[in-house]
């Protein structure tokens, strides 16, 4: 079954990329999937596809509905996708990092209202974020590393990212980690791990089960 979805998923994004095909020879070079599928092809841009009940494909949201592949409307190359929940985010190669879709926690950046409510189906930019080298999303919670080797956080961050800032219904815009620094790889969300230059692992978020690694069950 999982590889009849990926050959779909593969046929759907080679059809609509046809036509440019014509003039230079298109190839997937990354792929993030959710409940929605994003694919990021060798010239830099990103085709979404699959559930879009907030938008995560670029598309005004419907409900019961698979989207085919289409081109999401981004400003620049786009160098790393990530698909959460109900949230699509993208690493351009000028440094910034564009998101939409679901945006209740906060997870794309500010604070979203009025009549769209709290999706928002355009990418925008993430406000305050430049010179990002790597993005993390899990859970709602969204990490960003930085040239200098530090880290922002935004979404619903659990304590240990967010310090004393309120945590409901999310934060934004990002805030810099305390006690991140020299931060060369990132993975994960509320619960996550980022690896110094050093050497270093750092771990927070759940422990129940003794992931951190600490010799104990906790949250950390």
């Amino acid at each position: 079954m999982a590889h009849r979805a990926v050959l779909v998923v593969l046929v759907a994004v080679a059809a609509a990329a046809a036509p440019l095909a014509r003039q230079s020879p298109l190839t997937v070079v990354e792929v993030a999937a959710s409940l929605h599928v994003l694919v990021r092809l060798s010239d830099g841009s990103v085709m979404a596809l699959g559930e879009n009940r907030a938008g995560q494909a670029g598309r005004p949201p419907v409900i019961r509905r698979f989207l085919p592949a289409a081109r999401v409307d981004l400003p620049a190359k786009a160098v790393q996708i990530v698909a959460d929940a109900d949230t699509s985010y993208a690493l351009l190669d000028d440094g910034t990092v564009w998101a939409w879709g679901r945006g209740y926690e906060r997870q794309l950046g500010v604070a979203m209202s009025g009549v769209g409510g709290s999706n928002r189906h355009t990418p925008a930019a993430v406000p305050g974020l430049t010179d990002v080298t790597e993005i993390s999303v899990r859970g709602n919670a969204a990490l960003a590393v930085l040239k200098d080797g530090t880290v922002r956080a935004w979404g619903d961050l659990p304590e240990v990212l967010r310090g004393s800032r309120p945590g409901f219904p999310g934060v934004a815009p990002p805030i810099a980690v305390a006690g991140l620094e020299h931060v060369v790889h990132i993975a994960g969300g509320s619960h996550g791990f980022a690896l110094t230059a050093d050497g270093r692992v750092v771990g927070w978020g759940h422990n129940g089960r003794g992931a951190l690694g600490l010799g104990r069950v906790s949250n950390e």
